[in-house]
């Protein structure tokens, strides 16, 4: 997956991937003249600082000491973002009749590099209108079910953070 956050001193670009039989994850965030690798899974987030031009994911963990740390969603956008990746691939299906009255809906099509999707929304914010600015999560799936693209609002962000998923790797 490839994404750009908001950090307290501008944009962040995050890269990674998801290990879903493990429940775990690699990424690169770079950024504001610096750049680490993070490992991390539903509890918590071990970091290493790397050198600035080094924007994708490693081949292998470096192997100095990692900085280790909870995840925290509510911290910072990357953590949030980390953690939404890892929870695309719980091994539970979604209530279908709780989801049907939660406001998710099917949005319409839309065509990304030439791959047709139907974009659905996910459960809305408690008192939102669906379809209104705060649903929380937009989805662009394929045909073949592939996710192609997740649009976040991020700790109640009017702004979107929209995340490009590599269909091959889902």
């Amino acid at each position: 997956f490839h994404t750009s956050v908001a950090g307290t001193g501008g944009a962040l670009t995050v890269d990674g991937v998801v290990d879903y039989h493990r429940s775990l994850g690699l990424a690169q965030v770079s950024g504001l003249g610096s750049s680490f690798t993070f490992e991390w899974d539903h509890q918590q987030l071990a970091a290493w600082p790397g050198a600035a031009t080094q924007t994708t994911v490693p081949a292998d963990l470096p192997t100095a000491k990692a900085a280790i740390r909870p995840l925290n969603t509510s911290a910072t956008a990357v953590d949030a973002v980390l953690a939404l990746m890892l929870a695309m691939g719980l091994d539970r299906p979604d209530n279908a009749q709780l989801l049907q009255q939660s406001g998710a809906r099917w949005l319409g099509h839309d065509t990304i590099d030439g791959v047709a999707y139907d974009v659905l929304t996910g459960p809305t914010q408690t008192g939102a209108p669906a379809g209104s600015t705060s649903d929380t999560l937009r989805y662009w799936i394929s045909a073949d079910g592939h996710l192609g693209r997740v649009d976040a609002h991020l700790g109640g962000s009017p702004t979107a953070t929209t995340i490009t998923v590599d269909a091959a790797g889902f």
